[in-house]
């Protein structure tokens, strides 16, 4: 039975706007503004823990099953896969730089993870597009929705006790940009207690890291 991936470009949309959002965030804090930078560098480190946790998932869940199931995918497969491996190098150095930023604060290393943030939102728009053309449809032919749902489950690993008002607000800014389609099967995919969670504290999760971040919630 064929399964219905929706949330794909849901899930890519968000990253897509956001890594984009924190680059330009880090160009405007100011050199001896230490609790901003705590609190930009802090939402760069999660968005990069859901990323990483996202390119696992699909490295688990989706590309080896996919594989096995329609040989003749490999290639497509496997250019989505170099992909993510020139992700993680991107993480690596702009992780790096996001530590020495947090400490040091001075601009010339704020540009650099500027730049570095720059590079990844180059970097994964285009390989989002690759997966939406090429890895999205056969999802949709050749996985059940069992198989899906596993794999959206794998890619909320990142979630832990420290970062939950985080992972709510993350679940907002998804939203933030969905159609009302979108939004209404988006809510109907989750189980009820976490519908009644996302309906009750999501939105003041995703106004508090607004607030937090932009000084305004948008």
């Amino acid at each position: 039975m064929p399964s219905d991936p929706f949330q794909m470009v849901m899930i890519h949309r968000g990253f897509r706007t956001e890594f984009s959002n924190i680059a330009n965030l880090v160009r405007t804090v100011g050199p001896g503004d230490a609790k901003r930078r705590k609190t930009v560098g802090n939402y760069l480190g999660n968005m990069i823990l859901v990323l990483h946790h996202h390119h696992v998932a699909e490295d688990e869940m989706l590309f080896s099953t996919l594989g096995a199931r329609v040989p003749e995918s490999d290639t497509h497969l496997d250019a989505a896969g170099r992909d993510h491996e020139d992700i993680e190098r991107i993480f690596e150095g702009a992780t790096a730089l996001r530590l020495s930023w947090q400490r040091a604060g001075d601009t010339g290393k704020a540009e650099d993870l500027a730049r570095a943030l720059d590079d990844l939102s180059d970097v994964a728009g285009k390989h989002f597009d690759r997966e939406e053309r090429e890895v999205v449809p056969l999802i949709g032919e050749h996985l059940t929705q069992g198989e899906w749902q596993a794999f959206i489950d794998r890619g909320g690993a990142y979630v832990n006790p420290a970062n939950v008002w985080f992972a709510l607000a993350y679940a907002g800014l998804v939203l933030r940009d969905a159609t009302p389609e979108e939004r209404a099967r988006f809510s109907a995919s989750l189980p009820v207690p976490l519908r009644i969670v996302l309906k009750t504290l999501g939105r003041r999760a995703y106004a508090s890291y607004q607030k937090k971040l932009y000084g305004r919630v948008g």
